[in-house]
């Protein structure tokens, strides 16, 4: 009796290891921490990263969809990105970190990253003006926290108005009236300067009262004896 007792007791214990060492092994790939070797610059959100090792793994929030990306030996944490699932058709061995398709000579930025043996993957979400700027340079749509952004349209280029030519404008020669008198003397000067103006405008007397008295005493006589003629 007490050897089956014990014999039970032997194999409840290495159950409970069994347990033990199960529960740990899932605790440590929980957070899904992986070393990522990267041989050239590349983008995440709200930054670029140079080449090198990182790490990358589930920030331990109840939402868990949040990515922490940090160095190599964790003590330096270089950035937290919210994801949205992204589901792949077949599940991998291995870790798989796509790129968005660009040019030779841009940085790459990361879209998608899968843990090994997971067919749910995390799509990176990126800042409104980034996103904006990589879907330019892709020619493609990325997801940004204020939703899709598309490659923004090129503007059409504005020709700038032409003016028509000023033609130039040509004084015509003005004529001064006949019989207007020109005077240079500016208006509203004193009296004694307009009398000098008035008298130069009339004309000059060269007759004496002497001959005139002379004329009118012909002109009476002659007037008499014209009377005088018309009565005989």
């Amino acid at each position: 009796m007490r050897r089956m007792t014990a014999i039970t007791a032997a194999v409840c214990m290495m159950v409970v290891g069994a347990l033990t060492m199960t529960v740990k092994a899932q605790d440590f790939n929980a957070l899904e921490k992986t070393f990522l070797t990267f041989s050239a610059p590349f983008e995440v959100p709200g930054m670029t990263l140079p080449a090198g090792i990182y790490t990358f793994k589930l920030a331990d929030t109840p939402g868990r969809n949040v990515v922490q990306v940090m160095s190599q030996d964790e003590k330096t944490i270089h950035g937290q990105f919210l994801f949205v699932p992204a589901v792949r058709r077949d599940a991998t061995g291995d870790t798989v970190v796509t790129f968005r398709e660009t040019a030779e000579g841009t940085t790459p930025a990361v879209h998608y990253w899968y843990y090994p043996g997971e067919t749910i993957g995390k799509e990176f979400i990126y800042p409104k003006e980034q996103a904006l700027r990589i879907a330019t340079r892709t020619n493609s749509t990325v997801l940004s926290t204020e939703g899709q952004i598309s490659a923004a349209p090129s503007a059409p280029v504005q020709q700038a108005a032409v003016a028509p030519p000023v033609q130039p404008t040509v004084a015509a020669p003005v004529e001064q009236p006949r019989n207007e008198v020109v005077s240079n003397t500016a208006v509203g000067t004193s009296g004694a300067q307009a009398e000098t103006q008035v008298a130069a405008l009339e004309l000059p007397r060269t007759a004496s009262p002497l001959a005139l008295s002379g004329l009118l005493g012909l002109l009476a006589l002659a007037g008499g004896l014209g009377l005088r003629v018309v009565r005989q």
